[in-house]
């Protein structure tokens, strides 16, 4: 918070960064209603699902543009553009009828944003870490996830409440998201100048413009350096073929046990989702609890235990509450996790090969979840949501029993001293 408040530049990424949240929270819920009122509501609430994870399948590529580009600044500003103007089109179209062709075409213009999108947060990463002191990242990282967790709760709730309201009026929420594209660059562009002062500055050296293959030799290097990372990285991999099903599966669940609604399917969608942000809020807030001297590999063993009891609690159907206690739960433990990941490898990792080498790590972790997306809803879609949800509880499982093994092995650099708020690396 008090970088926040003092550090024009770090506020201007941050809010930025909130006003694409307040749209993109508005328009997911929205568009994830408005796939279940479609004639084909169980294949497209899964293809919403799906389509989701394809930008962040290209986050190495769009890391390594993002480190490539010079004028960092300027291009972070035409992003936010491209953004709003395809979201100024996905308003017109929303309004045809609902097609199978029109819902692939607004899709498709949701993964173009969404790449965008990750194209401007790895051109702000350079920024970020020259913005702010070493001592401060990890409070910054937390303080971020924090807040874009809160915004994505708050708009959430008020995007399922007011649909509603408004008549499923669908292309108002796209304009809305649209508006937040253009409030975007234009809060980047008022802080243009400090922004461009802190951006690293351009060598006439090979580290200036890396090349493909050589940013890819750079996080091989690091994994193979950093032992910590490289078990991070292939752990991340396999929860999130677990991770990243747990909504769209729960979505797909839903829609076939109505005696498990809260009112309606939106609001039950939206309460799930609201109950997950809170957790993460809380996970990266609330840094001073025991959590604060436990491993990553530990933490996210927790995750992929609890993940396995969400599974049995669907299976059983134990009802609606102690889901929503098992998706804050696990949430908690996530909020916890990544900013103190993130915090790690931006100290770790050059920063001519920030964009690259962390977009090709968040590349490899989400490779998973296309996989486990393709599974689990596939089970779901062919068999039965009971069948899919036994073979996710199995997995987690056998996830969890590995961390355990694999907690003992390895030291955690994010483990913080009892005497200190700093990151100090642990004692093998």
């Amino acid at each position: 918070m008090h970088e926040y408040r003092k550090n024009r530049g770090f506020r201007a990424l941050i809010n930025a960064s909130l006003l694409d949240g307040i749209g993109n929270a508005l328009f997911n819920i929205v568009f994830v209603i408005y796939a279940s009122t479609l004639p084909f509501n169980k294949l497209a609430v899964s293809l919403a699902s799906l389509a989701g994870l394809l930008p962040s399948l290209l986050m190495m590529v769009t890391g390594y543009w993002a480190d490539r580009a010079t004028k960092k600044t300027g291009a972070m500003i035409a992003a936010r553009f491209g953004q709003f103007a395809l979201f100024i089109g996905l308003t017109l179209l929303i309004r045809l009828p609902g097609t199978l062709m029109i819902f692939l075409v607004l899709l498709a213009i949701n993964v173009v944003s969404d790449i965008l999108g990750q194209y401007s947060a790895g051109l702000g990463l350079p920024l970020f870490r020259r913005l702010l002191p070493d001592e401060a990242l990890n409070s910054a990282m937390s303080f971020e996830s924090a807040t874009q967790t809160t915004v994505g709760m708050v708009f959430e709730g008020i995007g399922a409440w007011t649909i509603v309201l408004l008549h499923h009026d669908f292309a108002l929420f796209g304009f809305i998201n649209a508006v937040t594209f253009l409030a975007a660059a234009l809060v980047i562009g008022h802080r243009r100048r400090l922004l461009r002062h802190a951006e690293p500055a351009v060598n006439a050296g090979a580290n200036a413009t890396p090349s493909f293959k050589n940013s890819l030799q750079a996080l091989v290097k690091l994994a193979q350096e950093n032992h910590f990372i490289g078990w991070s990285v292939a752990l991340a991999f396999c929860v999130n073929m677990i991770g990243m099903s747990i909504s769209g599966l729960q979505n797909v669940t839903l829609l076939q046990e109505s005696s498990a609604w809260i009112g309606n399917y939106g609001n039950t969608v939206a309460i799930l989702s609201i109950t997950f942000s809170l957790g993460v809020i809380a996970g990266a807030l609330f840094s001073n609890d025991p959590f604060k001297r436990v491993s990553i590999i530990s933490m996210i063993g927790g995750v992929t235990a609890l993940a396995a009891l969400l599974g049995v609690s669907f299976m059983a159907s134990w009802g609606i509450v102690p889901v929503i206690i098992l998706n804050f739960v696990i949430a908690y433990l996530l909020g916890k996790v990544n900013p103190r990941f993130s915090t790690v490898l931006l100290m770790t990792v050059d920063e001519h090969h920030l964009g690259a080498t962390m977009g090709a790590m968040s590349t490899i972790v989400t490779l998973g979840a296309p996989l486990g997306q393709a599974v689990f809803l596939g089970i779901a879609n062919i068999i039965s949501p009971a069948t899919s949800w036994l073979i996710f509880a199995v997995s987690a499982l056998a996830i969890t029993v590995f961390t355990a093994v694999l907690t003992r092995r390895i030291s955690d650099p994010s483990v913080f001293t009892p005497a200190s708020d700093r990151l100090a690396p642990r004692k093998p």
